[in-house]
C-alpha cells in the first residue's frame, strides 16, 4: 500500500511538472525569417556543371506555393524537382532537369516560399546565382508594371527580356521563350532583373495564363517598351499592361426560333457591322440584337418559302458567308417589361424592353401621365441592338408617372403586337442625390474623359472635360475613384494597344484619393492634371 500511495505521487508530480514546461503563455513568438547556412555547390559557383543544389537552413522550414514564387533566369525547358514537399525539413534539395547552356549566368529566386516550419516567417527574394561560364554577369534592369486601364495591377506578371540580334523578330515573342525573366510574384509592381549580360534588348511584361513564356493574345495581358533597350542601363522602365483588342472570329448560325438565329463569335464584337440575308435575287438587311453576358448575337431572318438561305456578316474589311437551313420552329412569344420600374432616376429615359425586336411603334398609343394625371410629352428612340425603346421626357424630383401602352402601340419581328400594358415609375427628390464638381488645373489642350467608377473599377458616370471643369449632377450618393482618360483619338472612349502595331494604349490617371459624395451635398475638388503624371 505504501509502495502504491508514493508511486501515485510521484506521477501526480511528474504530470504537474510536464504541465508547467507546456504553459499555455510559452516564450516570445518567434519573428525572424529562416537563413541559409551553406549551399553545395556554393553560392557564385563557376563552372557549374552540377545537377542537384543542396540548401542547409539554420530551422525547419516548409515550401510554400513553390511553382507560383520560383523564377529561374534565363527560363528552363523543364522545370526542377524539389524538396521537401509537404514534411519540414532543414534541408532544400533542388534537382534540375535541363542541360544549362554554356557560359551562361543562371539565377534561382525562391520567392517567398522558404517559410519556417512554426510561425510561417518568410525568407524573401532568396536567389542562388551561378555561372556555366568563367564569369558572373553582375548588370541589373529596373522596371516598374502598372495595369494600363484598372488601378490595381494583376500579381505574377512576367517581366521577359529578349535579345535584339539577327534573329529577332515581332514574331518571336508568340514563339519561343524569353533570354532573361524576372516576376511581380503577389505584390511588387518594381522587379529588377539582375545577372544579365550587356548587349541589346527587347523588354516585354506579360500576364502568361498558360505558364509556356510565350504571348497568347486570347488570353494574355502584354506591355512592352517600343525601343530597343541598350545594357548597362540606369533607368527605370514603366509598362503598362493591356488586354489587345481581338479580331472577330464568328462562328456558323444554329436555329433557335422560327425566323431567328443565334451566333457565337470569339474575340471583340466590332463597333460596325451589316448583316444581309439573300433569298434568289433578293437582299435585305438583317436584325440582330447582342445576347447579356456572353459572345453571341441573336440574328432575326424574314420569312421565306425556301429550305435555305445565304446570311453574310461584314465587319472591318472582312466578309464572311454562311448557308443557313430553314426549319419550322415555334415562334418567340412577345415579352414586353421595363427595368425602370418604381426607382426612375431624374433625367432619364423611360425604357420599354422586349425579347423579340420591335419594328414599329406608335406614339399615338402611348400616354404618359403625371400624378395629376396631365398627359406629358416624350420622344422614342428605337434601340435595335439591345430589343429596347426608349421614352425621352422631362421627368421632375419626387413625383409619380404612368405609362399606358395600348393595343398596336408596338410591332414585333413577326407583326405582332402588344396587348395593353401599364407601367408606374417615381423618382426621388433631389435631396436624395449629391452634386460633384472637379476643377482642373494644367490640362492644356488635353482631351480628357473623366470617369467616376467604384471599388471595383466599373464607370458609373462618365463626361468629358471641354474646359477646365466637369460637373456630375444628381449622382448617387457613394464613394468614387476618379479615373482620367487622356483620349488621344477623340472618339469618346479608351482605347487599347498593339504590339504588332507598336501602338501603347491610351494613357489612364487616377486621383489618389476617393471623393466621398453624400445625399444633398455639393462637393468641389480641384485636380492638377500634371501632378497625375
Amino acid at each position: 500500500m505504501f509502495r502504491t500511495t508514493v508511486g501515485l505521487i510521484c506521477l501526480v508530480l511528474c504530470v504537474a511538472s510536464c504541465a508547467r514546461r507546456g504553459s499555455i503563455y510559452g516564450g516570445d513568438k518567434d519573428t525572424l525569417a529562416p537563413k541559409i547556412l551553406r549551399v553545395n555547390p556554393p553560392e557564385k559557383s563557376l563552372h557549374f556543371q552540377a545537377k542537384e543544389i543542396h540548401f542547409y537552413l539554420d530551422e525547419y522550414i516548409t515550401l510554400k506555393d513553390f511553382d507560383k514564387q520560383f523564377v529561374a533566369s534565363p527560363p528552363l525547358r523543364n522545370k526542377p524537382d524539389i524538396s521537401p514537399q509537404s514534411l519540414a525539413s532543414k534541408e532544400i534539395i533542388l534537382k534540375l532537369r535541363d542541360t544549362l547552356e554554356p557560359n551562361t549566368t543562371y539565377s534561382f529566386n525562391f520567392g517567398k516560399s522558404i517559410q519556417d516550419n512554426s510561425e510561417g516567417n518568410q525568407l524573401k527574394s532568396y536567389t542562388y546565382v551561378c555561372s556555366t561560364g568563367d564569369k558572373i554577369d553582375s548588370l541589373k534592369l529596373k522596371v516598374q508594371v502598372q495595369d494600363a486601364y484598372q488601378k490595381k495591377t494583376d500579381s505574377y506578371i512576367t517581366i521577359a527580356l529578349f535579345a535584339e540580334n539577327e534573329k529577332w523578330s515581332d514574331s518571336i515573342i508568340y514563339k519561343q521563350k524569353p533570354l532573361y525573366i524576372g516576376n511581380t510574384l503577389d505584390s511588387a509592381s518594381n522587379v529588377t532583373l539582375q545577372n544579365l549580360k550587356a548587349g541589346k534588348y527587347r523588354l516585354i511584361a506579360l500576364k502568361d495564363q498558360n505558364g509556356d513564356l510565350k504571348f497568347t493574345p486570347k488570353t494574355d495581358l502584354i506591355g512592352f517598351h517600343g525601343k530597343t533597350i541598350q545594357l548597362p542601363s540606369d533607368s527605370l522602365y514603366s509598362l503598362r499592361v493591356f488586354k489587345e483588342k481581338q479580331l472577330m472570329k464568328p462562328k456558323a448560325p444554329t436555329p433557335e426560333a422560327a425566323q431567328k438565329y443565334l451566333l457565337g463569335y470569339e474575340g471583340n464584337w466590332p463597333s460596325s457591322v451589316k448583316i444581309n440575308i439573300k433569298n434568289k435575287e433578293q437582299t435585305t438587311d438583317a436584325i440582330w440584337s447582342k445576347v447579356p453576358k456572353k459572345d453571341s448575337i441573336y440574328v432575326w431572318v424574314p420569312k421565306v418559302e425556301t429550305d435555305s438561305l445565304s446570311l453574310e456578316l461584314a465587319y472591318e474589311n472582312t466578309l464572311q458567308k454562311y448557308r443557313v437551313p430553314i426549319k419550322k420552329m415555334a415562334r418567340d412569344s412577345l415579352q414586353i417589361k421595363s427595368p425602370s420600374v418604381s426607382n426612375l432616376p431624374l433625367k432619364s429615359p423611360i425604357i420599354i424592353e422586349s425579347n423579340v425586336p420591335l419594328i414599329k411603334n406608335d406614339p399615338k398609343l402611348f400616354v404618359l401621365t403625371n400624378k395629376k394625371g396631365t398627359v406629358l410629352p416624350f420622344k422614342t428612340v428605337e434601340k435595335p441592338e439591345s430589343l429596347s425603346l426608349e421614352l425621352f421626357f422631362e421627368s421632375e424630383e419626387s413625383e409619380k408617372y404612368q405609362l399606358k401602352m395600348f393595343p398596336g402601340a408596338v410591332q414585333d419581328w413577326y407583326n405582332r403586337t402588344n396587348d395593353t400594358l401599364k407601367f408606374t415609375f417615381e423618382t426621388r427628390a433631389l435631396s436624395n442625390y449629391g452634386n460633384l464638381k472637379i476643377n482642373f488645373k494644367s490640362v492644356e489642350s488635353k482631351k480628357l474623359l473623366v470617369e467616376l467608377t467604384n471599388e471595383k473599377g466599373e464607370t458609373l458616370y462618365l463626361a468629358p472635360l471641354k474646359s477646365s471643369q466637369v460637373e456630375f449632377s444628381n449622382i448617387e450618393p457613394a464613394t468614387y475613384t476618379v479615373r482620367i482618360i487622356e483620349d488621344i483619338n477623340d472618339n469618346g472612349q479608351w482605347d487599347t494597344g498593339s504590339f504588332l502595331d507598336n501602338r501603347q494604349p491610351e494613357p489612364v490617371y487616377y486621383f489618389p484619393t476617393t471623393l466621398d459624395v453624400r445625399a444633398n451635398w455639393d462637393v468641389e475638388q480641384t485636380i492638377d492634371f500634371l501632378q497625375l503624371h
